[in-house]
């Protein structure tokens, strides 16, 4: 068994000398971040991301799918580890209450998403040739009614109200969502606003 060992508290160092692991009282180790969060997997060629080129309407629990569909083809030898959503709304064509969430096709033997309208997947590293396993998609038929997996947010607490509206939203999901081969995510509102949409997903080898 491997021993770890070291001193608990923070520890000063010299440029030089040879470092002693930090503990916290409970024999947590003490680290601090030095590379920005997903450097090491963008720089490996493990992030993706697609952009919906323009507003495009959501669906809600429909199996044809519009808005922003990611899809992980069974057999793919990969999870989609989503780590973050954006979506803007088309604020001409504001609706005046949008509940939007993530609806994912959850079965992974169900008959595979046909992809209508591809989006192009581009890797997070800006001029690498890396390539996605990923299927992303403005349009698709899904192999089975999807289910709501979780809620990005609502514009407005108003019945009328659309001046509450936010320019965007971020949610970055950190790999709280993971999809497995076979199965598919898409971007599903209450009603059928507009958005652009933007996901970022790391793509690792089972």
């Amino acid at each position: 068994m491997a021993l770890l060992q070291g001193n608990q508290g923070v520890l000063g160092k010299q440029l030089g000398q040879n470092l002693t692991a930090g503990f916290g009282e409970y024999s947590d180790v003490l680290v601090t971040e030095l590379q920005p969060r997903y450097y090491q997997n963008v720089y490996r060629g493990y992030v993706f991301n697609a952009t919906t080129q323009g507003a495009i309407a959501l669906t809600n629990l429909a199996t044809a799918a519009t808005g922003f569909i990611l899809s992980n083809p069974a057999g793919s030898g990969k999870n989609l580890v989503l780590l973050e959503i954006i979506v803007a709304q088309d604020l001409a064509a504001a609706a005046a209450i949008d509940l939007i969430s993530i609806a994912a096709v959850i079965n992974p033997l169900a008959t595979p998403t046909v992809h209508t309208t591809p989006l192009t997947i581009n890797s997070s590293l800006i001029g690498s040739a890396a390539g996605s396993i990923a299927k992303a998609d403005s349009s698709a038929t899904l192999g089975a009614t999807p289910v709501l997996v979780r809620t990005l947010f609502a514009n407005s607490i108003s019945a009328t109200a659309t001046t509450s509206a936010p320019p965007f939203v971020k949610d970055e999901v950190a790999g709280a969502l993971i999809i497995a081969p076979g199965c598919t995510i898409a971007l599903n509102a209450a009603s059928a606003t507009s958005f652009q949409s933007t996901m970022t997903w790391a793509e690792i080898p089972i």
